[in-house]
């Protein structure tokens, strides 16, 4: 379904994805944005937190009833069905920062995407 929170969730970690990430790295994308819903100074659902203003540059442009997503892949559907389960990459609820920069007050990991000559930093 087009508006629930596997949909969501498995949308986010799609336009997030690198060029050449494993099933290990997308999962932390998708721990990040399931720690912010679940973070009081973020919204509490997985759509609210993706369009929250000036968050996930893939949603920027995003405005409902005039754009529409495509249906995520399903590779992203299920490793959205992993998160929305209980996984989590870290058991670190305060891992709530994702960006080519860091951000926060610890790295916790990196991803390095060869492809795109760039590192993901996750933070907390």
């Amino acid at each position: 379904k087009m508006d629930s929170d596997l949909y969501w969730l498995a949308r986010g970690m799609q336009e997030e994805d690198g060029i050449e990430w494993t099933d290990e790295d997308i999962l932390k994308i998708g721990t990040v944005i399931a720690n912010r819903k679940d973070d009081p100074r973020f919204p509490d659902t997985y759509k609210e937190v993706l369009l929250q203003e000036g968050q996930y540059q893939p949603f920027f442009d995003y405005v409902e009833g005039e754009t529409e997503l495509t249906k995520p892949d399903d590779r992203y559907i299920y490793l959205a069905g992993l998160i929305i389960e209980g996984y989590r990459s870290w058991d670190d609820p305060s891992v709530i920062w994702q960006a080519c920069f860091f951000q926060g007050t610890e790295i916790v990991d990196t991803v390095y995407d060869p492809y795109l000559g760039s590192t993901t930093y996750f933070c907390k």
